[in-house]
């Protein structure tokens, strides 16, 4: 037997949070960097490939954390706790970050609709803090083998989280010059084939309608989950890629000009100052002259992005973050799309709350499949019980 864990995905935005990020005695999980993706446990015998998986869940959790800490997901279907995984939490300066990877004892071939609900454990109280609860679905992507003369399939599972492609989040990040004046970074995700990723160039940002300007857009995607299907040895692959995408705005900083402690002109031209253009904000996030995605957000007088309806209806962030929302083009440029998770949830099936939520994205009309119907005769897997 083996089991290859998926690729690692790095602490980034969190790492460099300040301990301030959370009230002292809170515990925050950072969405912005909440992982979730499963890794492959694999028997081949000469009867045949038994396929199975492991829960991989990773992140970082901002608060009043210290050794020795701990994260706890739970894995259930149809209330019944099918695998419980628990990692400890690297604890220090007011954030942990934690990635918690089910072993071969904890394989599973559930799939279908699924609940994860990931806590945090405060060992100096003896409490456990329930920081999330994630409706997920684990879809059976197949591949193909032989035995003699005959082709035989086997399935390949791994976590769907078509409600992504509507989250996104904006970090106000602290700059080591302008400390009251951060800049703004967008997270987002998106789903393609290898090698063909969405990459934007600028963000062409307007006020209440009225265009500001187009702004570098920097950063790039970084994989969280895959898994690919080979139906046939004469037939084509079809992979599926999550990225998790990290999008600077640049030549934009929050806050108000009389706040600023650098003096441009000498070091480049003066940004632009969200608290000098209140009002509602839309960012296009472009690439080789299209759309990819827009960012819809709220900026108040005291030039910060403000908090989504859905933060005033539950949704915890960290105070540096806001929830964004986003709209999609006509002509989606993502592999695959379906927009009834995207009006159930976000965040890993966090359900919507709030009114509006789901009328801001202007969905628009399904494109393709995430998973396809098995081939004939092909076998595996235990359904979810719901």
């Amino acid at each position: 037997m083996s089991w290859k864990p998926l690729l690692s995905l790095s602490l980034g935005a969190a790492a460099l949070l300040p301990a301030t990020t959370a009230l002292a005695d809170d515990f925050v999980l950072d969405l912005a960097e909440l992982n979730v993706s499963l890794g492959e446990v694999r028997n081949e015998t000469d009867k045949g490939i038994d396929n199975k998986y492991v829960v991989r869940v990773k992140g970082t959790v901002i608060g009043a954390t210290a050794r020795p800490d701990r994260v706890v997901v739970d894995w259930k279907a149809g209330g019944k706790t099918l695998a419980t995984v628990e990692c400890d939490a690297d604890a220090s300066d007011g954030y942990a970050g934690f990635e918690c990877i089910g072993n071969e004892a904890s394989a599973l071939d559930t799939y279908g609709p699924v609940e994860a609900v990931v806590s945090y454990v405060d060992d100096s109280e003896d409490q456990t803090h329930v920081l999330h609860t994630m409706n997920l679905e684990v879809g059976r992507f197949w591949n193909w083998y032989q035995r003699g003369k005959k082709t035989l399939h086997y399935p390949k599972y791994q976590v769907v989280p078509a409600d992504l492609l509507g989250s996104a989040i904006v970090w106000h990040r602290p700059e080591n010059g302008e400390p009251d004046n951060p800049r703004l970074e967008f997270f987002t995700w998106s789903v393609h084939g290898e090698g063909n990723e969405l990459e934007g160039e600028t963000l062409r940002c307007s006020v209440d309608g009225k265009k500001l300007g187009d702004f570098p857009a920097s950063g790039g995607g970084e994989l969280s989950a895959e898994t690919i299907e080979w139906l046939d040895v004469n037939g084509p692959k079809r992979e599926l890629h999550w990225y998790r995408h990290r999008i600077g705005l640049g030549g934009v900083l929050a806050g108000k000009a009389a706040t600023l402690r650098r003096e441009y002109g000498k070091y480049g031209p003066a940004p632009v100052m969200l608290g000098d253009h209140p009002g509602a904000w839309s960012c296009d996030w472009r690439g080789r002259g299209k759309v990819l995605r827009t960012f819809a957000f709220v900026v108040g007088a005291d030039g910060r992005v403000q908090p989504h309806a859905e933060q005033k209806a539950g949704l915890v962030l960290p105070t540096s973050e806001a929830m964004v929302d986003v709209v999609l083009p006509a002509e989606v440029p993502d592999l695959a799309f379906d927009p009834k998770p995207l009006t159930a949830g976000g965040f890993y099936g966090r359900p919507w709350k709030a009114a509006g939520t789901v009328t801001a994205m202007k969905l628009p009309k399904a494109k393709g499949a995430f998973v396809q119907a098995p081939p004939k005769g092909a076998k595996g897997g235990k359904p979810a019980k719901k």
